[in-house]
């Protein structure tokens, strides 16, 4: 059998929206680069935060988590405290209780603005299973087969009224209350996550969002607009205008990874079928003259692979610098949003690259600032 290997082609976006004038909205995109300094085991780490709207600070907030979650799954922290606990599951539910506890003391200290705090939606593939962790009214769709599933429950007022039958669907649409979440990360000293384990196919889509997308956007839209756009970048794009076309009334962030599956070469071994019996009485000469052979080949072979990981570094390093300079210049436009989405993409690869981090500081003075006018 040949051995396989998730590949995870990732979108994302987001977006201020046309009313709201910060954004706090932060998300988590990670999918292994080769040559890159950071490695990880999973084949990708995605996921979504909404600072709560109506507290202070929501983008710091939203910020801190996402950063304590690229620190521990993409950056392998967890492995120190939580590496003898038996299953991934367990795992992620205890880092999310330990994000919380130290958002909620944190916020009580008098180091940061009171009351903050974010939702959550987060995902981790590895070995063909994906794992979500979810808190909040932020959502996780699974798109396959020409259909679309809402994967996480909403941790609303308006969610749980429905689910109680009290409320229909359609009722609950535009609702007054619909802003009211039972549950989030930080405002409380305890949080109790809703984790999903779930088998992962060749083929399937997911989408983490925040809920300025869903406000405007419905279930049959989101799928119609993923599957005419096959590239995850170009369907992320798409679904913020959708967003913004429709009234745009809070920040909009989209996460959408499409998984596929490479088979790797079979060995020799695997090629021979069963019954094939070794060529007998082969010289020693022969033996021995493919052995250097192979030795010589795998030699060539090892030397163009360091060769490559050498050009992609550098590859690398030429297209870091051009989401950099472009970062920039969102910046000088006031384009903020643009501006953060691009250092943030290239933090959560080179979490040291100090053109990022100052970029990313920059965003923030600015955004603090206009958060005072």
């Amino acid at each position: 059998m040949g051995v396989e290997r998730m590949r995870v082609a990732v979108g994302f976006g987001t977006s201020r929206g046309r009313v709201r004038e910060i954004n706090e909205d932060s998300y988590c995109v990670f999918t292994p680069y080769p040559g890159s300094e950071d490695s990880s085991e999973f084949s990708a780490v995605l996921g979504v935060a909404d600072g709560m709207g109506g507290h202070q600070a929501g983008d710091v907030a939203s910020s801190f988590v996402v950063e304590k979650l690229n620190t521990a799954f993409v950056r392998g922290g967890y492995r120190e405290k939580y590496g003898m606990l038996p299953d991934l599951a367990l795992i992620l539910k205890n880092v999310i209780r330990d994000i919380n506890q130290e958002l909620f003391l944190l916020s009580r200290k008098g180091k940061s603005p009171a009351q903050m705090g974010s939702t959550l939606t987060f995902g981790l593939i590895k070995d063909k299973t994906l794992w979500v962790a979810h808190v909040g009214d932020s959502r996780c769709y699974v798109l396959a087969e020409g259909k679309v599933e809402q994967l996480t429950k909403d941790h609303s007022w308006v969610a749980e009224q429905v689910r109680h039958g009290i409320l229909s669907k359609e009722e609950a649409i535009g609702h007054p209350q619909d802003n009211v979440i039972t549950q989030a990360i930080g405002i409380d000293p305890n949080v109790e996550p809703q984790i999903l384990v779930r088998e992962v196919k060749e083929g399937e889509q997911y989408l983490f969002c925040t809920d300025g997308l869903t406000k405007h956007v419905s279930e049959k839209d989101i799928l119609e607009t993923v599957n005419s756009h096959p590239h995850p970048q170009r369907a992320c794009d798409r679904l913020i205008e959708l967003a913004n076309q429709r009234g745009g009334e809070d920040n909009i962030t989209v996460v959408l990874g499409y998984v596929g599956v490479r088979e790797e070469k079979k060995t020799e071994e695997e090629v021979i079928q069963p019954g094939e019996k070794a060529e007998k009485g082969r010289s020693w000469a022969r033996a021995g003259k493919i052995f250097w052979s192979t030795f010589c080949v795998l030699t060539l072979l090892m030397a163009g692979f360091f060769m490559g990981i050498a050009y992609q570094k550098r590859d690398w390093a030429k297209k870091v610098d051009k989401l950099l300079v472009q970062g920039e210049k969102y910046f000088q436009t006031g384009e903020m949003d643009k501006a953060a989405a691009l250092a943030q993409s290239v933090l959560s690869i080179d979490r040291k690259n100090k053109a990022a981090q100052e970029l990313r500081d920059k965003i923030k003075k600015e955004e603090e600032k206009r958060r005072q006018e």
